[in-house]
């Protein structure tokens, strides 16, 4: 007799305990951008520097290579478990991790030779002195792209032996050591200590891995394979071509993102206009990002198995499965967000140099950015789909269509929208076609990932998320009305607009009769089931 657990609170505890592990994490990150530009501003030189010097490790190619490590080697590493066992899969990812990590320390070298001219790209020569300490800056920061590369690496791992929550655990530690040095040092050593403890939080991801990886049996050792052994490995070649179309495809993101800040210089704001896009891009990269890399970090080892055992319905089953379990909770949460993004950005940032002038900016291009939430998720977990079929091309495609789209459309749109609102706005608008072309495409290759009822409940939820956006606009305009002052003031605009949001938005998409409405209601309420048998 086989018993298995028919119950899904397995599998919600994973997910809720990652959740609230990598959201922990995140609200640190939060606290730490808020002391930051508390004590910096949006539009001093030191922001500007520390800006740029950030942008490139920290938001390009640490994004870069984490998606080619995992997007490429995760399905690979499971294809050879599955198919050779564990201690084969670990020889392949010895020789793959010492070949990423020369592959990465080339990169930082040429990078730390060409950091001046980098930050020129930026800044466009307008400011010497920006020029001058972001270069110094970004070359501290530099060596985040191998730590990065080994990290993510050992993280592809540990996620296929099905250990999620120290890897969700990562920011939390990384941020945890960048705020010990934002309260007791920064006065004494400035933003080149700053940049430091960023470099050194990436090192602390790296070793909090270690241990788990040793009760796993994994023993790393440096076998770097000779260019013959690369052209003749299967493994490698597998990898190979799945992270070439990864690769240009995962520049989407940061090009989109420089091209955003681009266009924001060209508004009447000038710089401090790129900042607020910045700032408010990292909240919304946070919001989002808290429950679509729980959702993606969990399904994608499951999507490669399945994929490895050429399982087509319960691949699609469980792509569909996580793509209504975002839209249900993204839909609401990019509404509530454009409903309070201004007092939530007076609670969060307004303090110091932060002043209402950067609140308004930040507002409104957080608003723009909400609108693309769904899209966001719906394309992220996608691609690990196409990935884990080790297809590359879908996701290289749509991501070159979001790049052409976003570049029109934010040269465009900051001439008629205040500040960084109208590049925040076509970051959306692309973000929202590459979701929607590779829906279509996935459904084309996989008749079980997409249906007419999915279709039909998203519509459900978008009405019952117009119905929540009223709700949650009313009640902030009610506590505006009572004029609280004060941080209680600041908190009660963001919370009762929320909680109002929340309690028409779920007992709503109950009466809709929504399947992840009525999970969510027997998870709240406990329900116990029991275990099923059957003969094996």
């Amino acid at each position: 007799m086989t018993c298995k657990n028919k119950k899904p609170s397995s599998v919600f505890k994973t997910v809720a305990l990652m959740t609230a592990i990598t959201f922990a994490g995140k609200l640190l990150g939060l606290v730490r951008e808020s002391v930051i530009y508390a004590r910096l501003g949006t539009a001093s030189l030191e922001a500007a520097a520390v800006n740029y010097a950030t942008m490139l490790p920290n938001q390009f190619m640490d994004v870069m290579f984490a998606a080619v490590v995992t997007a490429s080697f995760i399905p690979v590493f499971n294809l050879v478990m599955q198919k050779r066992g564990k201690n084969e899969a670990f020889e392949m990812s010895y020789r793959f991790i010492s070949l990423i990590l020369l592959v990465s320390a080339a990169v930082t070298a040429v990078l730390t030779l060409l950091a001046g001219p980098v930050i020129s790209s930026y800044d466009g020569g307008r400011t010497p002195g920006v020029l001058r300490l972001g270069t110094t800056l970004l070359r501290v920061m530099l060596p985040i792209i191998v730590i990065s590369c080994a990290a993510f690496s050992l993280t592809g791992i540990l996620q296929s032996l099905g250990e999620f929550n120290i890897p969700a655990a990562m920011a939390l530690v990384s941020n945890s050591v960048i705020l010990v040095y934002l309260i007791f040092f920064l006065d004494r050593f400035g933003v080149t200590g700053l940049c430091a403890a960023f470099l050194l939080g990436w090192a602390a991801q790296l070793l909090m891995q270690i241990p788990f990886l040793l009760k796993n049996g994994f023993k790393f050792k440096f076998r770097l394979p000779s260019p013959a052994k690369i052209r003749r490995d299967g493994d490698f070649r597998e990898i190979g071509l799945l992270a070439v179309p990864v690769l240009v495809s995962t520049w989407v993101a940061p090009v989109n993102l420089i091209v955003n800040g681009k266009a924001a210089l060209q508004s009447a704001y000038g710089s401090q206009a790129m900042v607020t896009l910045a700032r408010a891009n990292t909240l919304y990269a946070v919001l989002a990002g808290v429950l679509v890399l729980s959702v993606s970090n969990l399904i994608f080892p499951k999507l490669s198995a399945l994929a490895a055992n050429d399982e087509a319905e319960a691949f699609g089953a469980a792509l569909k499965q996580a793509l209504r379990a975002l839209l249900y909770l993204l839909i609401p949460m990019a509404l509530g967000l454009m409903a309070v993004s201004r007092p939530l950005i007076r609670l969060y940032l307004e303090r110091g140099s932060f002043d209402a002038l950067s609140t308004s900016l930040t507002s409104s291009a957080l608003t723009c950015f909400a609108a693309g939430m769904p899209g966001f998720g719906l394309q992220t977990v996608l691609a690990r789909g196409f990935y884990a079929r080790r297809e590359g091309k879908t996701p290289l495609y749509t991501g070159l269509a979001a790049m052409a789209v976003n570049l029109g459309l934010s040269f465009l749109l900051v001439r008629f929208m205040r500040g960084a609102s109208g590049p925040a706005l076509a970051s959306s608008v692309s973000v929202s076609v590459v979701a929607g072309l590779m829906l279509w495409r996935m459904g084309r290759r996989n008749r079980y990932a997409l249906d007419r009822k999915m279709l039909v409940d998203a519509l459900k939820m978008l009405i019952a998320g117009g119905v929540m956006f009223g709700a949650a606009v009313l009640t902030g305009a009610g506590v505006r009305a009572l004029g609280a002052g004060g941080l209680l003031g600041r908190i009660l605009a963001v919370v009762l607009p929320v909680l109002a949001g929340i309690a028409v938005y779920f007992p709503l998409t109950a009466a809709m009769r929504l399947e992840e409405a009525r999970t969510a209601w027997k998870m709240v309420g406990n329900k116990k089931r029991g275990l099923t048998c059957t003969k094996s």
